[in-house]
């Protein structure tokens, strides 16, 4: 029966699988190589194939196969190799074969994109790899599958392990995967990242919890690096930071000028202010930083780069607004933080003489705000979310960026239902016609014209699988919103969680609580309850009389703008570090300022904080 099985498999494989499926293009590390067994090396994969078919037991079939599969996944023929690894009966392997089948399974759920199930076939077992190089392969599947996870303490753990047993010429592209691996690794969960004692582990731990606290008490990130390295002066990392810090890290000069380009005049008058006070609220406290503005406005970027060169700033701040991003990209000469998404420019358009890394972009930009109520609301573990927006470009723009990130997150590929309302008179019928109740009323009407009279239950029920609402409109909308939503669920329903953005969220002596009621919604933690810097926020309200959040979210961004220039070329390394900024929780990713909001709720007369698990810092 077995051999009858090997000749079909055998017929199968050399005519239907003639030429394997492509996979799915994936991240790969020279780590994952697939090495093939020794012994397989000796024939190919059909005349293995042919010796399991003329063996003698069950044993000797078995580890014939598994030399034809392995033969065949180092030549990346995966469907050929799946299907005899598919025929294996692990109780017939004999003791050493096991674990390799156990690694034959693992390299094709990694081909596959399938990274719990690498971790399932190879968690616990790798001590039994005793080969050097086979035991290196193995950590550095087991490392590549945790990082894809986003578990990058694992995935660093087993990196430092690895390191153990690669051969003196991987030494170099080792030492950079470690540095991968423990740079997404948050504040938050380095307390996870338990190593052994020996000088190497204790080096790299050190390492990334030393440069954490300078980021965060904001100490000379030289000086740091310097106290490390005077204590582990012959560990590798060495060379991860001359080549992540030596081309820009240098000794802090004693004085420092910082140019700040913003509209001060104009449409834009009051942002530009607003960002400008709160840089100088955070200039207060680092004295050896001048400051010089210029109106955007007034002033066109020519005439500014003129001058900004026989200022010779430091570090430039702004411009604010998009289009002038677009034209100061290749001027610019310095330094700078743009206070705007980035501009559609390639490098090759902007100034190549400014390197990359001096290029940074922070940006208060509503679509952000969108993509993360997606992940909260997957999260919390609602799936069937529904999206009320405006009819107009700003509604459908935010509207598609939640539909299109809710794909992401959920790895759902329907289309979500979407309410478009053209006015606050059309609210109530989109409310209606979105859940259900205009549907359910014209069913109830048929009933009742069928039957003659009224010998029905007569109240319009909802649509059940809706299990959750998100408003991307403005707090007078969300507040129009809110109660028809609430007397459009029919009463034999649970209520439906309603999340919105931060601009549903007022001061608190203009909203109302009750229309609000139990509303969610993302904001600057600055502006949230009892965070440590409410008496800055309201001497600046007091001092801006007719200012309300709206502002105050400008001034928070231009407070962290002027905290974030000692740290961006240091955060930019360490992707996993974040900054805690009145605008939010501040991370660096490819020259873009990500910002991680807060979440709250209004209850009654109160807003309280929600609890929620950061994006950056869940693990899996």
């Amino acid at each position: 029966m077995l051999k009858t099985l090997i000749l079909l498999t055998m017929a199968g494989l050399l005519t239907a699988c003639a030429s394997s499926v492509p996979s799915p293009r994936q991240q790969h590390d020279a780590s994952s190589d697939l090495p093939v067994l020794p012994e397989a090396r000796r024939n190919s994969a059909a005349d293995w194939l042919a010796e399991a078919r003329q063996a003698s037991d069950a044993k000797q079939q078995q580890h014939a196969l598994l030399l034809a599969a392995s033969r065949w996944q180092s030549e990346q023929q995966w469907q050929r190799a799946a299907a005899i690894i598919s025929q294996l009966n692990s109780a017939d392997l004999a003791a050493e074969d096991w674990r390799q089948y156990r690694l034959l399974q693992a390299q094709f759920a990694l081909q596959q994109q399938q990274w719990a199930q690498v971790i399932e076939r190879l968690q616990g077992i790798t001590g039994q790899f005793t080969d050097r190089a086979e035991r290196a392969h193995v950590l550095g599947l087991l490392a590549l599958a945790h990082q894809q996870q986003g578990d990058y303490v694992e995935a660093a753990k087993f990196r430092i392990e690895q390191q153990r047993y690669v051969s003196d010429e991987q030494q170099a592209q080792q030492t950079e995967w470690v540095w991968q691996a423990l740079s997404e690794i948050p504040s938050s969960q380095l307390g996870q990242l338990k190593l052994p004692s020996d000088q190497y582990s204790a080096g790299w731990l050190r390492l990334i919890e030393r440069l954490h606290q300078a980021l965060d008490k904001g100490e000379d990130i030289d000086a740091a690096i310097n106290e490390w390295q005077k204590s582990y002066p012959r560990h590798p990392a060495n060379e991860v930071l001359k080549a992540q810090f030596g081309d820009w890290l240098t000794a802090p000069l004693q004085q420092r000028l910082v140019a700040v380009v913003l509209p001060l005049s104009g449409r834009f008058e009051q942002q530009g202010l607003a960002i400008r006070d709160g840089i100088l609220a955070a200039l207060t406290k680092q004295p050896d930083i001048e400051a010089r503005f210029f109106d955007s406005n007034q002033l066109a970027p020519t005439v500014v780069i003129e001058k900004l060169q026989g200022l010779a700033p430091d570090y430039v701040i702004g411009p604010l607004l998009k289009d002038q991003v677009e034209q100061y990209r290749p001027l610019s000469r310095w330094p700078q933080l743009y206070l705007n998404e980035k501009s559609s420019l390639t490098s090759a358009e902007a100034n190549p003489d400014v390197p990359q890394q001096y290029q940074h972009f922070f940006a208060l930009d509503p679509e952000s705000e969108v993509r993360q109520a997606a992940e909260l609301i997957y999260q919390r573990g609602q799936r069937a979310p529904l999206v009320f927006a405006a009819d107009n470009a700003r509604g459908q723009r935010l509207a598609e960026q939640f539909s299109q990130h809710w794909a992401l997150v959920s790895a759902q590929q329907q289309a979500l239902d979407v309410g478009f309302y053209r006015s606050t008179d059309d609210m109530k019928n989109v409310v209606q016609e979105q859940l259900g109740v205009n549907a359910s009323n014209e069913r109830i009407r048929y009933v009742k014209i069928a039957a003659g009279k009224v010998i029905v239950d007569d109240v319009p029920r909802s649509r059940q699988d809706i299990d959750a609402i998100y408003l991307t409109g403005s707090v007078e909308q969300t507040r129009l919103l809110k109660p028809f939503i609430d007397v459009t669920v029919s009463p034999f329903a649970e209520r439906i969680p309603v999340y919105a953005n931060s601009a549903s969220h007022m001061q608190n002596s203009s909203i109302s609580e009750n229309d609000l009621d139990q509303v969610m919604f993302s904001d600057a933690p600055w502006l949230m309850p009892d965070n440590k810097q409410q008496a800055l926020l309201t001497e600046l309200l007091q001092l801006r009389n007719g200012w309300g959040f709206n502002n105050a979210r400008f001034a928070a961004m231009g407070y962290d703008a002027a905290q974030l220039i000692d740290r961006l070329a240091v955060m930019d390394a360490l992707p996993g570090y974040q900054y805690q900024g009145l605008s939010g929780a501040l991370s660096v990713r490819l020259g873009q300022v990500q910002r991680q909001l807060q979440w709250a709720k209004f209850e009654q007369h109160s807003i309280k904080p929600l609890v929620v698990q950061s994006a950056q810092t869940r693990s899996r």
